[in-house]
């Protein structure tokens, strides 16, 4: 963790702390349960399509490879992907309670670790349709892999809005410097000679 606190304060953030409480503890992991939820939405979703073809899945290829246990769950998996945006916003409802310096510190790290995550899978769907020919098949497949980035994405800028109200919530308060303007001379004052 050294070499993260070197970075932020090059970066210039404030001091991070990463020593974490019992509560802090249960805090975080109650802020994650719906990102938890649409990452293995999304985890389930990407490792069927792997498995087995979409057709298969959605039920359309009859006497498919595909058990229908397996069916099901894609199905089930597939109409409740945008989860994700029902993630960003309680991360964002669970920011407006007071966060400490440690809890704003593992999100800050969570949302690293997201965007980094979201940043390799995307680079690696974009080199591989440039390198290879696309099927169908591997159409359905990028579009999953490209699924899991843009959660990645969504969920890391609500960690990051964690990491922001933890970290600058200790913050000491800026001392406002009042400028001082030169009187100017009233126009209902008496001229001067």
């Amino acid at each position: 963790m050294g070499a993260f606190r070197s970075l932020a304060q090059r970066l210039g953030l404030p001091p991070l702390d990463f020593d974490l409480g019992e509560h802090s503890r249960g805090k975080i992991m109650r802020a994650s349960i719906m990102p938890a939820i649409a990452l293995a939405v999304q985890g389930t979703i990407l490792s069927l399509g792997i498995k087995y073809e979409r057709l298969e899945l959605v039920g359309i290829v009859p006497d498919s490879g595909a058990p229908e246990i397996w069916q099901h769950i894609y199905r089930l998996a597939s109409e409740i992907q945008f989860v994700e945006i029902l993630s960003l916003a309680s991360l964002f409802a669970a920011g407006l309670y007071r966060w400490t310096r440690s809890e704003g510190t593992w999100s800050l790290v969570i949302g690293v670790l997201l965007t980094t995550v979201g940043l390799v899978v995307a680079s690696g769907v974009a080199i591989v349709h440039l390198v290879t020919e696309e099927s169908v098949v591997g159409y359905f497949q990028g579009f999953s892999w490209l699924s899991l980035a843009r959660t990645c994405g969504l969920l890391a800028i609500g960690y990051f809005f964690l990491a922001y109200r933890g970290l600058t919530s200790q913050l000491p308060p800026r001392r406002r410097r009042r400028i001082r303007r030169p009187q100017r001379p009233s126009s209902l004052a008496p001229l001067e000679d």
